[in-house]
């Protein structure tokens, strides 16, 4: 049990004149102390005081024993001995409740006798009544403390109406409401609990009120009960309804025989309901705090998981306005910007299909949403996030100064407004500007807090995207460099192409060469260094240019020229492994026996390379050194072994025919056997239309064969053998 006060600490106050009323606290612990302390004309004394303090004749309104006071209810015959008509209030503590509550039912109903659970003594509904009331005026601390404080209070004093129903003094003491109705819905009585929960003060039991205008949630209840059989006398029904204080009651039913003779309702019925009120508010808040926590934490992840699924920036920012819209705002607009602080990029999104043209006027406006005065440009501006709630005309005039742009967000619809900075390593990206409608309830603080959360990670994302496709194209472009336009040969145009993996910001290790010998004939290369970085790209800038000089001043066949380049990659220590194809093209110039003059003499080596595919003008296609439909064996890769032997192969073209080189990047997928990989190369290739020019094969392979975003570098050359030029 807690230790009372010391009554040397706490002895009685000065008293106070006849006429004043006052509260007398007898042995309260610290924290009940505490809790009291802001009453007016508040006395405290120790229980062994309690005598010498009833001795004044100013009666106190309010008799409090504390907690710590042993045998309570022994100290109750001396305050009623003194003073007939004071109320007396018992604190309890989890511990001394039972039996305190059993001790008072066995003495009956004692007037004027409340008891108090130690955990409802809160300072704030304390301070409250001591800010409102008059000093001495009493009687309202007990109308405004939790209900337990009003139940048994003498007529003098009471604040609300006794039920007509006697439910007891247990049950009318109860912390939970009680509430009898017939089953037509006629309030017959209740507890002084449900008085306050369901605020019946003013009403008089079987006289008037209706559940229906208390609690109209619970009326099914009662229908259900009364259309209930024989066998479900003993039925229970509840559920959880809210009451116009705003608060939230779980509600229980219970058909039940005991209606009082006389009363409205009790003939001609089968008889009554008993309705159990609790007070869940709290848990109802609770539960619905949770709810929007677990709301928001799903709403940030969704926002994460869209800006990191994609590294293009337009991409991302669509899906970024997908996930906000409809669930956090009724539209968005997302606007960033770019390294000379000027808008280079504005999404625009609203929930309403229909105004998706409206949206779209909206973007192509998009630079007026840089008037100094916009929510959008105060935000980048370093200005911090900002909420608007309730814009009005005067509003919308000094945010957007440009007229038309005024009414298209008249159009759109504004309410209240959230605008938040997208943050980036070296500063603020964007802004990002969040709407809802007048129909919709205002954004709040808390609202602000996800919005800026979100905007944080979208800059973060952003500026990810951003950085990546910087080095992308920075790597790209010094791939491409490295690698020359295709000459003009008299053999027919040739077509290159060069697409850098997608996920590889760093220059890679594939190129392509084209380029004519001094006899007349051609020489195409395509190549692969193994590796993904910039020793890879090094390695590939090294061995492309000892190929193109051996293969120009020798004018050596191609095994030869694999041949003397993996020497000299050797000699010169170039650390590096490859893949190439070496073709030589040159006209027949005496035809043998089956061969037309029009043919072209085609020779080819492949170190470790995917082989040539050639399509002729019928369109056949046919794989290079292929012999019964299986792909040839290349010979060694350069860069292993530069005594090993390596072969020239020879064929004769008809003119018209493409030839196609490529790395292996254009057709090795994961888990997929080369040879199959191959044939979708030669099928895509058969499909094409008659009149597809040689730019037009080469985009088209490449968009049919690729995936969005490629796991590996590749490089292309296409010929058409014997065309015009």
């Amino acid at each position: 049990m807690p230790s009372p006060v010391s009554p040397s600490r706490d002895a009685p106050r000065d008293r106070l004149p006849a006429d004043r009323s006052s509260v007398l606290l007898v042995g309260p612990t610290r924290a009940e102390r505490y809790a009291l302390d802001d009453l007016p004309d508040l006395v405290v004394c120790a229980a062994e005081d309690l005598a010498a303090a009833l001795a004044d004749d100013a009666a106190p309104e309010l008799v409090v024993l504390g907690s710590g006071v042993p045998a309570p209810l022994s100290l109750v015959p001396m305050v009623r001995d003194r003073h007939v008509g004071v109320t007396v209030l018992l604190l309890t503590t989890p511990m001394t409740e039972p039996d305190l509550r059993r001790d008072v039912a066995a003495q009956g109903r004692p007037d004027d006798l409340v008891l108090l659970g130690i955990d409802e003594l809160r300072p704030s509904v304390f301070g409250r009544v001591s800010a409102r009331a008059p000093r001495g005026r009493h009687p309202q601390v007990l109308a405004t403390l939790p209900q337990t404080l009003t139940v048994g209070t003498s007529a003098a004093t009471a604040v609300q109406p006794a039920p007509a129903v006697d439910f007891g003094p247990l049950l009318d003491r109860a912390p939970v409401g009680v509430v009898l109705s017939g089953s037509d819905g006629q309030l017959l009585g209740w507890n002084r609990k449900a008085s306050v929960l369901l605020d019946l003060a003013h009403l008089v039991a079987g006289v008037e009120g209706r559940l229906c205008d208390v609690l109209p949630q619970a009326v099914p209840l009662l229908r259900a009960l009364d259309a209930a059989g024989p066998e479900d006398e003993a039925r229970e029904l509840g559920l959880v309804a809210p009451t116009t204080a705003g608060r939230h009651l779980e509600v229980t039913a219970v058909r039940t025989e005991a209606v009082p003779d006389g009363m409205p309702g009790a003939s001609g019925t089968a008889g009554a309901v008993l309705l159990l009120l609790v007070d869940v508010t709290e848990q109802r808040l609770a539960e619905r705090g949770r709810e929007r926590l677990s709301r928001q934490v799903d709403l940030l992840g969704r926002i994460s998981e869209s800006l990191t699924s994609t590294l293009e920036i337009e991409e991302a920012l669509s899906r970024l306005a997908e996930v906000l819209v409809p669930e956090f705002a009724d539209w968005v607009c997302i606007q960033l910007g770019d390294d000379m602080d000027d808008l280079s990029q504005v999404t625009v999104l609203h929930r309403n299909p229909a105004l998706a043209g409206t949206a779209a006027r909206m973007r192509a406006r998009h630079r007026l949403f840089a008037s100094e005065g916009a929510p959008s440009r105060r935000v980048a501006s370093g200005g911090g996030p900002l909420l608007m709630n309730r814009l009005d005309e005067q509003d919308l005039y000094r945010s957007v100064a440009d007229e038309e742009l005024r009414e298209l967000v008249r159009q759109m619809g504004v309410g209240s407004l959230l605008a938040v900075p997208l943050p980036g390593r070296d500063g603020i990206l964007g802004s990002m500007v969040l709407v809802r409608d007048e129909a919709r309830s205002e954004f709040r603080q808390s609202h602000l807090a996800v919005a800026v959360e979100a905007g944080r990670r979208a800059g973060s994302a952003l500026d990810n995207a951003r950085l990546y496709r910087s080095h992308h194209d920075l790597a790209t472009e010094l791939q491409r460099s490295l690698l020359t336009a295709p000459p003009r040969v008299a053999h027919g145009p040739i077509a290159v192409r060069y697409v850098a993996a997608a996920h590889e910001a760093q220059v890679g290790g594939d190129w392509y060469d084209a380029f004519s010998q001094p006899d007349g004939s051609t020489v195409l290369v395509v190549g692969d260094v193994i590796g993904h970085d910039r020793r890879a790209a090094a390695g590939m800038s090294q061995i492309r240019g000892v190929l193109r000089g051996i293969a120009y001043t020798t004018g050596e066949d191609p095994a030869q020229l694999l041949l003397r380049a993996d020497r000299a990659m050797e000699g010169l220590a170039i650390l590096s492994m490859a893949t190439a194809v070496v073709v030589r093209l040159e006209p027949t110039v005496a035809p043998g026996i089956g061969e037309r003059p029009s043919d072209l003499r085609l020779s080819w080596s492949c170190a470790g390379h995917p082989p040539p595919i050639l399509l002729t003008p019928e369109g056949e296609v046919r794989l290079l050194g292929a012999d019964d439909g299986e792909l040839p064996t290349p010979d060694l890769l350069l860069g292993l072994d530069p005594q090993a032997p390596r072969t020239t192969s020879h064929a004769l073209v008809p003119d018209g025919s493409t030839l196609l080189l490529y790395s292996d990047g254009l057709v090795e997928r994961r888990g997929e056997d080369l040879d199959h990989s191959i044939s979708r190369l030669a099928d895509a290739l058969a499909l094409g239309p008659a009149a597809e020019s040689l730019e037009q094969l080469c985009d088209r392979v490449l968009e049919q064969l690729l995936p969005v975003e490629p796991e590996d570098d590749v490089a292309l050359v296409a010929v058409r053998l014997g065309s015009e030029l």
